[in-house]
């Protein structure tokens, strides 16, 4: 019978480093500090968002009117083809297109500013564009900020089965258990109060771990476990565009909302320095745009004037320094990364709010 071991994490070095404790220990630490964003050379990565709302409807309030009511889509969502052409930490476009529809969104992020780009149908509020530099960003004007965390999100799990996440939500490693060719760890945030539990099987031969479930939900008073958000992952590979293992599903879980979303990994290839440039180049107001093709413009709108921040002035995009965009505010529920898909969309629907105001004043 293979012998379990409970290795403690509160050791010191002399200096305050913690001390190396064992293989595990030392990969957990590393991968949930791992930047997902900072890499090597700028790529192109593909992969597909499937989606299942399974909320209950809301009860009516006193004196509401049903037929006054906007019905949410329930069951199955169609999936989103994302394609992120990534230069680094505010260097990058993401694009989502709905599958069998003509809607998408595109958010993209440069060092000399940030644009949207929402297109549904014209019923719905069309085609809508806004581009602007980066004092439009810190006011939360262009969506970058959700939308590069949504990145992080996304590829934190792909690439690093959530470890990378660990950091934003200011969990801190506790505990972690190597059982032969097993293994668990557990993060907890004293300022949420919430617990996340990872584990996986174990690889001598790579020298590292690989994340096959995770929990995070908050310890009752009994001693109990109330589960919050259930995460599963599996088909990992190596990637020899990356340089590193990725997962070939993860399947999240809201056990506390009722949604489900299942990110399937596609491909990655590298990106000429010419080409992140190029697609990232906002779009221009008769409508070309350098990967959509030719687009017609319900509204566009530019919000410059800003100069770039000092701090966001040594930006050096694909060669590995930190990018200008601000983090999403830190500590987040955990739960609410299943979210951020939704949150985009708001966006888009926030945008085409003000600018339909904008008209009619």
């Amino acid at each position: 019978m293979s012998k379990a071991w409970v290795i403690p994490i509160c050791v010191l070095a002399e200096g305050g480093w913690p001390a190396v404790a064992s293989t595990l220990e030392e990969w957990l630490v590393r991968e949930a500090q791992r930047d997902v964003l900072l890499l090597d050379k700028p790529v192109l990565i593909e992969f597909t968002v499937e989606a299942e709302d399974n909320r209950p409807e809301m009860p009516l309030v006193k004196g509401e009117d049903p037929s006054a009511r906007r019905l949410e889509p329930r069951g199955p969502l169609p999936a989103e083809e994302r394609q992120v052409w990534l230069g680094g930490p505010g260097y990058w476009r993401q694009n989502s297109t709905k599958s069998g529809s003509a809607s998408y969104w595109d958010f993209a992020a440069r060092p000399d500013g940030a644009w949207f780009v929402s297109v549904r149908p014209r019923a719905q509020g069309g085609a809508i564009a806004r581009v602007g530099g980066h004092e439009a960003i810190k006011n939360g004007q262009l969506g970058a900020v959700q939308s590069e965390s949504d990145l992080r999100v996304r590829l934190g799990w792909l690439t690093g089965g959530g470890l990378p996440l660990m950091r934003d939500a200011d969990f801190k490693l506790v505990s972690s258990r190597l059982d032969g060719a097993s293994w668990t760890a557990t993060f907890f945030s004293a300022r949420l109060n919430r617990h996340a539990e990872f584990g996986g099987r174990w690889s001598v031969t790579e020298n590292r771990g690989f994340v096959e479930w995770q929990f995070v939900g908050e310890r009752l008073a009994d001693g109990g476990f109330k589960d919050l958000a259930k995460t599963s992952l599996g088909g990992w590979r190596r990637d020899p565009v990356l340089n590193t293992w990725v997962a070939g599903f993860v399947l999240e879980m809201d056990t506390a909302v009722g949604t489900h979303t299942r990110c399937t990994w596609g491909r990655a290839r590298v990106l000429e320095p010419v080409e992140l440039d190029r697609v990232t180049k906002p779009p221009t107001e008769n409508g070309s745009d350098a990967v959509r093709g030719q687009v017609s413009f319900t509204m566009f709108e530019r919000v410059d004037g800003a100069e770039i921040p000092p701090s966001l002035s040594g930006f050096r995009g694909a060669s590995g320094s930190a990018g200008g965009i601000p983090r999403a505010p830190r500590g987040m529920s955990w739960a609410s990364t299943l979210a951020w898909a939704g949150l985009i969309v708001g966006v888009g629907a926030l945008l085409w709010s003000r600018l339909r105001s904008r008209a009619a004043a």
